[in-house]
């Protein structure tokens, strides 16, 4: 397994692949998930109705360094911590938020936003 990983390295290294044909190569050949599935797709039988429970980061940032977020309609939203609770924070906070695959209804998460 190593020298598979140590191969691949130098294949990205030299332009022989891309990230994304790593990637793709992965979800295929542990998951049967190919290039055409896109995130709102429908999940494969085995996995509807189990708990995604996905890794994110989330900024956290002071009034000094605010977070500026723009969307496709030009509007913007600024965010900060303030002083008094950010003593310690970092710049980003490891988070977690959930999904019920395959759910439709509508029903909250089964795990809070951390």
């Amino acid at each position: 397994a190593q020298d598979a990983i140590l191969t691949l390295s130098a294949l990205l290294r030299e332009g022989g692949l891309s990230w994304q044909d790593q990637v793709a190569s992965f979800m295929l050949s542990t998951a049967g998930i190919t290039r055409d599935v896109a995130l709102n797709s429908k999940p494969a039988a085995w996995a509807k109705g189990k708990h995604w429970l996905a890794c994110t980061t989330i900024s956290t940032p002071n009034t000094s360094h605010p977070v500026w977020y723009e969307t496709n309609s030009s509007k913007q939203l600024q965010y900060y911590v303030s002083d008094e609770h950010a003593a310690g924070l970092r710049m980003y906070t490891p988070g977690r938020f959930s999904v019920v695959l395959g759910d439709e209804s509508g029903t909250a998460a089964p795990y809070s936003l951390c």
